[in-house]
């Protein structure tokens, strides 16, 4: 099926426009995916730019309750054309009509894409990929600073080597946890590792967003994966890291790429702003440690009653590393 593309989209917001007074939906069709309708639409009397998806066996009454976005509202709509439970995000004033666009056409060709899917498959990936783009619009841009795009690289990197040992990169997708906010970046096996990248060239100041992240206690046996990059032409940039872990994902089932997708987006990453980043990232040195009692660190446990979270730095750069990445996936999964 051919994809949609923004100007696709963006001429139909255009024709959808009027001066004259109007209430409720108007929309023009864009696509027909099995027993799934793709509209771009407006809502009057606010007259802002919206799409809708219409399923024919689900609605929103299959969740909790709708996501509420940053920057868009999603709500139940009333399109008349076609007899469809309707769902449809609508632009808010103050948010960028630029991201808006960018959400409508991603996540209109990700559905393009599930010809094959059961609606009930299409549903529960329309609903993550609006919960990505909620937290990517939390950012108010579509770049990342220079410390996320850093940390970004060291996780994909981090994909790249554990690919390499062998493992599956589609099984892979699960175990990256730290789009979804989780204490760690990666829950793979019986336990956990954090990565850490900088680029200084000596010592390494890693960064701790809370008492959870190092706590080994709650995520079973813990390591820390420090990667020390530079910048160079012999490095790879951020969308050419993404390119490499997606070729690996495009042999197996669309399922594991739809995943890798979406929490890149969570992570404020999308590939239509990959002219965006032009630093060439070489990974020079990789480093790993049992984060235990010997590891500095504060944990809930070690901490005055009372404190309730807290952020801080250490320096690992001068602490030894007496693991190899064998040796972490042997103590994670027990071969």
């Amino acid at each position: 099926m051919k994809l949609i593309n923004e100007n696709d989209i963006t001429l139909c917001w255009n024709g959808l426009q009027t001066d004259e007074v109007q209430q409720g939906w108007q929309g023009i069709p864009l696509r027909k995916v099995g027993t799934i309708s793709l509209y771009a639409a407006r809502k009057y009397p606010e007259n802002m730019e919206s799409f809708a998806v219409g399923f024919k066996y689900f609605s929103a009454k299959q969740i909790a309750s709708l996501p509420r976005g940053a920057g868009f509202k999603v709500e139940e709509a009333q399109l008349n054309s076609e007899e469809r439970n309707w769902i449809a995000l609508s632009r808010q004033k103050s948010a960028s009509l630029e991201l808006f666009t960018m959400m409508a056409t991603d996540i209109f060709n990700t559905l393009c894409k599930q010809e094959q899917a059961s609606e009930e498959a299409a549903f529960t990936l329309f609903i993550s990929r609006i919960k990505a783009w909620q937290q990517f619009m939390k950012q108010g841009q579509s770049k990342l600073g220079k410390e996320a795009e850093l940390g970004l690289v060291g996780e994909l990197t981090f994909i790249r080597q554990l690919i390499d040992t062998g493992l599956c990169a589609g099984s892979l997708m699960s175990t990256w946890v730290g789009p979804d906010h989780a204490a760690q970046d990666f829950h793979l096996g019986i336990g956990a590792v954090e990565v850490k990248s900088t680029l200084a060239p000596v010592g390494f100041a890693a960064k701790i967003h809370s008492l959870e992240q190092l706590d080994d206690s709650m995520s079973g046996p813990l390591f820390m994966c420090g990667i020390r990059f530079s910048q160079s032409d012999k490095g790879q940039t951020l969308p050419d890291i993404v390119s490499d872990i997606r070729s690996q994902l495009e042999h197996i089932e669309n399922q594991e790429l739809d995943t890798f997708d979406t929490l890149l987006i969570k992570s404020g990453y999308h590939p239509t702003g990959a002219e965006n980043y032009t630093t060439k990232f070489l990974p020079e040195e990789f480093m790993y440690w049992a984060v235990n009692d010997e590891f500095p660190r504060l944990t809930r446990a070690k901490v005055p009653f009372g404190v309730l979270g807290t952020t801080y730095t250490i320096d690992v750069g001068n602490i030894p590393t007496s693991m190899v990445l064998d040796e972490v996936i042997k103590a994670l999964y027990g071969n």
